[in-house]
Formats: structure tokens, sequence, C-alpha cells
């Protein structure tokens, strides 16, 4: 319990319910139009520390946004 997860700044309604449930402090990542931002993400596992990223790198819900390749491997390198 306590345990931080990172998820895009707007995300999936599901996962914050999910979280709650099982004590997680979900925190979102700061977005743009192509969706999570590296550096954000990387600021945010520098500072948080999180035991877990839940990402949807395809057809997002709710922006539809899909991860375009360079962005997907940016993500993974952190």
């Amino acid at each position: 319990q306590g345990e931080v997860v990172l998820a895009d700044e707007v995300t999936y309604q599901g996962i914050n319910a999910l979280c709650r449930v099982h004590g997680l402090d979900l925190r979102g990542v700061a977005m743009d139009r192509g969706g999570m931002r590296p550096d954000a993400f990387d600021a945010a596992c520098a500072q948080l520390r999180p035991r877990a990223v839940f990402l949807v790198p395809t057809l997002h819900n709710p922006t539809t946004i899909t991860l375009s390749e360079e962005r997907r491997h940016e993500l993974a390198a952190v």
C-alpha cells in the first residue's frame, strides 16, 4: 500500500478506482499531443520512484492518442 503508480495526466477512469481500492498512489504525468512526455516521465520516475506505470500506447482512452514509435522508444529508455 502507498506505492506510487504513474499514468498519463488524463487517463482511463478505471485505473483511478483500481488504485484507490488497492491503496496505491496514482500520479499523473504531463502529456502533449504525442502522449506522455518522456522528459516528464523521467522526472517523475526520479522524484517519485514509482512501482509501476499504466500506459495505453495505442488508442489511448479517453484521448485516442496513439504513441509514435519514436515516443514509445523514448519512454522505454527511461
